[in-house]
């Protein structure tokens, strides 16, 4: 069958699996860099976010969901084609276009009838790759990785044009305008990427900026962190709230036209995010923030260059995730099962009523179940494997179970075995401790076997660590 024949074969399949359902609008939400305690909901006090709040009263909270990659390009294409980022080739933020030989979720739900569009963050290349190419049948916002907090230069129409604003109030007036013209008789799905709050985190509107002037706040407990971390998590709080005011107008919107319970509301961020935590700074790939050596959780990690941390702690794995389904999700609810982001393609699908064709890989299961209480938490397992290679200097691959994890830096010989039953915070790096050993080597085998499963380059048949394949010229 030619690769045409095929393509249509799984649009009609497709296409016929979504008739036979009722399918809700899909608001699809994701920030950039928002950590999951970045919100006022997850009990950080100094946060200033009362639309969130609100709208975690009415929606499912699901506290344990993880990025596969805690940088933002491989994640979101994790994300959009549930493969993990070693089988798309993108390790790190700008590493590679995503492949346009496999379908998306949005794709699928563009093939069986919905109004598909994305305003926004796209940063997984142009050309055959850009966002109307895969799936999207609309599209304002940026393919690159940022753009300015204020006056953005954006693809609008399909031109770069110059806009007056802050950038985070220009996506939201976007995506408003775009529910508002939505066509007559199809659902839409709309996936709104804010670029907030990524930094640079200002300015923001002068009457955000007054609620957090001259604040101070309460920083991760960590010794001697860089007293400049204060001024970050002011700005970042800032762009938090910002951020906030706008999920406000955009439920409000929804509501004020009659579609709130039409419409299935996920909010969710690219990846987690540190100010200060473990004494670092950003995400996966992000900085060292305390004035403590590196050597503080590894006697190897002093002789990184530079003042680099990758990392995988679950402050960079973890964003917030909300999900709001009328008649389904429970109002003010918590589910504790675990959910990785490959997740959302086989979930979204379900959501649509669109059945996702047996010729497609999908390496995640729809947490469907879940949202509509016909699982218990305890009953579903679902651990996670971890990739980042930053730009091939850094190569750390993970493995997370309820209890345990695992990560392995092969490129610089370190690593990390926490016990997160006893020690949720990641505070007490046991990788190195011989009583730990036979639990690490356990842990070391069922990730290699994960990696081996899906095809990564990076793993070795004997023991740790792992020896990168020479690549071919």
């Amino acid at each position: 069958m030619s690769k045409l024949c095929k393509w249509i074969f799984l649009s009609c399949w497709v296409g016929c699996g979504a008739l036979a359902a009722e399918r809700p609008n899909i608001l699809f939400i994701m920030t950039d860099d928002q950590a999951a305690w970045s919100t006022g909901y997850s009990g950080n006090a100094d946060a200033h976010t009362p639309a969130l709040d609100a709208f975690r009263k009415k929606a499912a909270e699901l506290p344990n969901t993880f990025v596969n990659s805690p940088v933002c390009s491989p994640s979101r294409a994790s994300m959009i084609t549930s493969r993990y980022p070693s089988e798309l080739g993108i390790m790190e933020y700008g590493h590679a276009p995503l492949p346009t030989d496999l379908p998306t979720w949005p794709s699928l739900l563009q093939r069986a009838g919905y109004h598909t569009g994305l305003v926004g963050k796209w940063h997984l290349g142009s050309g055959a790759s850009h966002p109307t190419k895969v799936g999207y049948d609309y599209f304002m916002g940026f393919t690159g990785g940022g753009t300015k907090t204020k006056d953005p230069k954006l693809e609008v129409n399909g031109k770069q044009k110059q806009l007056e604003g802050y950038t985070v109030d220009l996506l939201t007036d976007d995506a408003i305008r775009f529910i508002e013209k939505r066509p007559e008789g199809k659902p839409f799905m709309l996936s709104l990427h804010y670029r907030a709050p990524h930094g640079a985190y200002l300015p923001v509107s002068d009457a955000i900026w007054k609620l957090h002037e001259g604040r101070t706040y309460q920083m991760p407990d960590f010794p001697e962190l860089q007293p400049n971390l204060t001024k970050m998590m002011r700005g970042y709080s800032a762009s938090v709230s910002h951020l906030d005011w706008n999920f406000g107008r955009l439920m409000k919107k929804l509501s004020e036209l009659g579609l709130e319970e039409e419409t299935v509301v996920i909010f969710t961020s690219d990846h987690g995010y540190n100010i200060g935590h473990h004494g670092a700074t950003h995400k996966g790939n992000g900085d060292w923030g305390s004035k403590l050596p590196r050597s503080y959780h590894h006697r190897n990690l002093d002789a990184l260059p530079g003042k680099k941390m990758p990392n995988m702690w679950d402050t960079s794995l973890r964003p917030p995730h909300l999900v709001y389904w009328p008649g389904v999700t429970e109002a003010n609810s918590r589910i504790d099962g675990a959910v990785n982001f490959v997740d959302f393609y086989p979930t979204v699908c379900e959501m649509a009523g669109v059945r996702v064709p047996d010729e497609v890989t999908v390496r995640g299961r729809s947490f469907v179940p879940l949202l509509k209480g016909e699982v218990a938490d305890e009953e579903w397992v679902n651990p996670l494997l971890i990739q980042h290679d930053t730009h091939l200097t850094y190569v750390l691959r993970g493995y997370r179970t309820k209890q345990w994890k695992i990560i392995r830096c092969s490129s610089h010989d370190y690593g990390f075995l926490y016990d997160l039953e006893k020690d949720p915070d990641e505070r007490k790096n046991l990788y190195e401790l011989p009583e730990y050993r036979s639990k690490k080597e356990a842990l070391e085998a069922i990730m290699r076997e994960k990696m081996m499963e899906i095809g990564d380059p990076l793993y070795a048949e004997g023991p740790y660590p792992f020896t990168k394949k020479k690549r071919k010229k």
